[in-house]
């Protein structure tokens, strides 16, 4: 009656033969907690046991029939051998938490995993499954007592998805570049990564991965370039997919600006010019051009295309469209006229090589949306 706090610790009853325990104690009440009855099995607690002096006080206590769960991996219709497969077993409806974790199926062979439990329903969690094979969930597995419940997981075939990445027609060659791979439609999010292509030659990253669609997402590709997303990639098993992405050429941007010597500090932002405003959440910052002391220039090294420059001294902005070729050197001058508002803006029109897309209602200020 007062728990089974340690201090409340009488004895161990000792196993005298199969299935069979016990001890001699003072006469008086006691609570029993039996543990470790197996995987799948609970704790059991059994509450005022009275002990009589002179007699046998037995009790049985029905922990519940057991059965062997059974789970074969196959992948293209054969044994799963890749990676190093774990196959945790949790108690049904505790969406996995770590608590709920009964036991790991052990390997008796490939792509076979197998371990004794309570009859009732488990749900399962298969992790470590190798490069391309996303972690699987199932959940209400059914045990039942004295028999093997067998069940087969078809993980798909694996296919290889080799990517070239190019720029100015060569390979695009930059150490720190990544290609990763989700699942698709899954907006990138991290629980969707399902691995990294590997990078075997100067621009072209390969992987096998489970036959299926993938969103692939590029980063670090280098200054100037921007990240890149692939969309809807169809691996398929026993063949190789390949996709070339061209990134564009590199161009010199150089920008002269007329009157810097009147603000004590400048940056010069460049953003390629978003899909669906000019100036809206869209644009995706590329860079800031550095200062060359000796040329009195703001320079770059970037992809050709069409870009926007954000020139600030922390207070105002002033924006400029440019363009850049492959293979040139952009030169650009521009007198330096920054405005702290959007309806100053709004009257510069072609003199800024940038056209308002739609009316603004609310002041803006630059502090707002540093």
């Amino acid at each position: 009656g007062v728990g089974f706090d340690g201090d409340a610790w009488v004895t161990d009853l000792e196993q005298v033969s199969q299935a069979v325990y016990e001890r001699e104690l003072r006469y008086g009440k006691y609570d029993l907690k039996i543990t470790r009855l197996g995987a799948g099995y609970p704790d059991e607690e059994v509450l005022d046991v009275e002990i009589v002096g002179g007699e046998v006080t037995e009790r049985i206590i029905e922990v519940g029939a057991a059965g062997k769960l059974q789970i074969r991996l196959s992948s293209d219709g054969r044994p799963h051998g890749a990676g190093d497969p774990r196959v945790m077993v949790y108690k049904a409806g505790a969406e996995f938490d770590s608590e709920a974790w009964i036991v790991d199926l052990e390997r008796v062979a490939r792509g076979v995993y197998e371990g004794v439990l309570k009859a009732g329903k488990y749900d399962l969690k298969l992790i470590r499954l190798g490069d391309g094979f996303p972690d699987k969930e199932l959940v209400g597995i059914e045990v039942k007592g004295g028999v093997v419940t067998q069940k087969t997981i078809e993980l798909g075939g694996l296919g290889k998805l080799r990517l070239r990445l190019t720029s100015g027609g060569k390979p695009h060659d930059t150490y720190y570049a990544r290609v990763m791979v989700y699942e698709a439609g899954a907006e990138f999010d991290g629980d969707a990564w399902v691995a990294d292509l590997e990078q075997i030659s100067s621009g072209v990253f390969e992987l096998e991965l489970r036959s299926g669609a993938y969103d692939l997402l590029m980063i670090n590709l280098g200054e100037g370039f921007s990240d890149q997303q692939l969309y809807g990639i169809e691996v398929v098993g026993g063949s190789i997919t390949e996709r070339t992405i061209e990134l564009g050429g590199i161009g010199q941007m150089q920008v002269d600006l007329v009157g810097a010597e009147q603000y004590e500090w400048l940056r010069v932002m460049l953003f390629t010019v978003g899909e669906f405003s000019q100036w809206g959440e869209y644009d995706t910052y590329v860079c800031d051009l550095e200062y060359d002391d000796n040329r009195g220039i703001w320079h770059a090294e970037v992809r050709e295309g069409k870009y926007q420059l954000r020139i600030t001294d922390g207070y105002a902005e002033q924006r400029v469209e440019i363009v850049v070729e492959a293979g040139a050197v952009t030169r650009k001058g521009i007198v330096l006229d920054l405005r702290e508002d959007w309806a100053a803006y709004e009257e510069w029109g072609d003199d800024a090589d940038w056209q308002w897309e739609w009316e603004v209602e609310e002041e803006w200020s630059w502090e707002d949306d540093w």
